[in-house]
């Protein structure tokens, strides 16, 4: 093993390994409780690379591929990822029934989409997992491959003698036969009716990652979480004058940054807001700017110098950032940004 002080090997994760060949390799540890599947304790893999830069980059797309699949290994269909899987599997369905519909329009034969068929409706409600895998095992092996890789190949067999598997072949099955029913009922020249399944159904406004809310007056707006619930629990300790400013802040942060649900705002916007104070002109001077320029147009006016007016001060940007983390706090005592 080479020494952390090498040239080749200086800055590199301590997961990072030379090998003999001159590239560099990542070890990953498996869990414990997963070791069973894998039948090993660690995940090795060559990262093509000597560039220590690169290496390290490289290496933590490889963990987060690798955690990625642990995690998936663990829960199955009952996953973030699965519903992303299954708005896949209904839109590439559905565009393929279509595709199929539209070349019977330019073909002289008629040939049936498998999957209009009556047979593959009755299939798509079987019970039985040795059915459902002839059927609907190319979707559910594709749910894992994504996840995991090159690993699925050598997981394959573990994967589909698990419980979790077999439950993500239900649950395909119930996307497809969304896309059969939409299918037919599209053939028959009916109304499409919408989706079944519980990993098509509508779910609540999240963030890119796949947080929620937790509670339902986290989804609210932030204006009106502010109005309807930070305010009335306030007022015995805000004065006239301290109200105010928070609905200065609560605007400027509307006007600047939007009105995002209270669960999804997040640090970089936050930043962003402070940001823009910094531009935004002493309030004396905004009143009469804002009766031709919004907010934002004059931010920017600032930004291009094509508006150069005495700026906030510092303790007025603290005093409104503070603000909205305040509201934060309110709605969430584990907030700590």
């Amino acid at each position: 093993m080479a020494t952390r002080t090498s040239p080749l090997t200086k800055g590199l994760n301590q997961k990072i390994y030379l090998r003999k060949d001159g590239k560099l390799q990542g070890l990953i540890e498996i869990p414990p409780d997963l070791q069973f599947a894998y039948g090993r304790e660690k995940i090795v893999k060559s990262l093509k690379t000597v560039d220590p830069h690169e290496a390290n980059r490289r290496y933590a797309l490889m963990v987060a591929k690798a955690e990625a699949g642990f995690k998936l290994l663990r829960q199955g269909p009952s996953s973030h990822d699965f519903e992303q899987f299954a708005i896949w599997l209904h839109g590439y369905q559905a565009a393929e029934t279509a595709a199929s519909a539209e070349r019977n329009l330019v073909s002289r034969y008629d040939s049936m989409d498998p999957y209009s068929s009556i047979q593959m409706g009755k299939l798509l409600d079987s019970q039985q997992p040795e059915e459902l895998l002839a059927t609907v095992g190319w979707a559910a092996d594709s749910f894992y491959r994504d996840k995991l890789g090159d690993e699925f190949d050598g997981l394959a067999d573990v994967i589909r003698g698990s419980a979790g598997y077999r439950q993500v072949l239900r649950d395909c099955a119930l996307v497809l036969k969304d896309s059969w029913r939409a299918s037919r009922e599209a053939l028959l020249g009916r109304t499409v009716s919408p989706p079944r399944s519980p990993a098509l159904n509508a779910k609540p406004e999240e963030s890119p990652d796949g947080n929620r809310a937790k509670a339902e007056k986290g989804r609210w707006r932030i204006r009106r979480y502010f109005e309807e619930v930070y305010l009335p629990r306030s007022l015995g300790t805000l004065g006239a004058g301290a109200v105010g400013v928070k609905r200065q802040t609560i605007a400027l942060f509307n006007e600047l940054i939007g009105d995002p649900p209270l669960y999804l705002v997040s640090q970089s916007q936050i930043a962003d807001f402070q940001a823009q104070l910094k531009m935004l002109p002493d309030g004396r001077l905004i009143g009469q700017l804002r009766q031709t320029m919004t907010v934002k147009e004059i931010v920017a006016a600032q930004i291009a110098g094509t508006l150069t007016v005495k700026r906030l001060a510092a303790g007025t940007i603290n005093k409104h950032v503070m603000n909205v983390k305040t509201i934060l706090r309110f709605a969430s005592p584990s907030y700590s940004r």
